[in-house]
Formats: C-alpha cells, sequence, structure tokens
C-alpha cells in the first residue's frame, strides 16, 4: 500500500524539512476524519490479479542399457525434462536399449540390435 499519509492531501503542503504547528494539527485532523475510508479506497484499489499456481512439470523417466568398458551392460535410470532430451540421449553410442517407464504400458524406445550367429 502506498503511504497515504505522507503522499496524499495530508502533508502535502509542506515544503520544508518541518511542517508548521498549525499546519500539521490540520493535516492530522483530516486524516482522523477520512482515514478509514481513504485505506479502504486504497485497499480496495490494489487487490492483485490472481495468478495461476505453478505446477511441477513431470519428468520423463527412462531406463538405458549401456554398453562400457567393452562388454560389459549396466542398466541406468535417468529422468529428462522433455522428449527431445530423451532423443538426444538415445543418440549416444553406449546406448543398447531404452525404455520409458513413466506410461503405465512400457514405451520401448530403443531395441538392442539383433545379434546374427555364424553357422
Amino acid at each position: 500500500m502506498r503511504n497515504i499519509y505522507n503522499k496524499g492531501k495530508y502533508r502535502s503542503g509542506e515544503r520544508a524539512k518541518h511542517l508548521r504547528p498549525v499546519l500539521k494539527k490540520a493535516g492530522n485532523r483530516r486524516w482522523r476524519k477520512s482515514a478509514a475510508l481513504s485505506i479502504a479506497s486504497e485497499i480496495a484499489c490494489e487487490t492483485p490479479k490472481g495468478k495461476k499456481p505453478l505446477r511441477a512439470k513431470k519428468n520423463l523417466l527412462l531406463r538405458l542399457k549401456l554398453k562400457c568398458h567393452g562388454d560389459k551392460v549396466h542398466t541406468v535410470q535417468v529422468k529428462y525434462r522433455s522428449m527431445r532430451a530423451v532423443q538426444d540421449s538415445l543418440r549416444r553410442n553406449q546406448v543398447l536399449s531404452a525404455m520409458l517407464m513413466n506410461d503405465k504400458p512400457v514405451v520401448i524406445l530403443k531395441t538392442p540390435p539383433a545379434t546374427e550367429t555364424a553357422q
């Protein structure tokens, strides 16, 4: 709320640092008469608009099967903010397979390469 007493019509006549006692007395009288009305109108004018509540963005949970150190394979669960980030992570050379775990029917994004056996 704005400082209505000092900036309004009650003390606005002062130009110097100190107000003469007669003007101070007159300003205080005016303030006591209309203080409740001026405060109520000030509060009514400054009611803020309702803001939408911020919702937490859902993270995409991805289960990756990675190949590292030659033939070792290990599984990692990683969270991503967007589908684009998921697709970028699937382009890595080490990723063998990936499953999106957020959806109830698990979506397989990348399948492991078929191993061909030489006979």
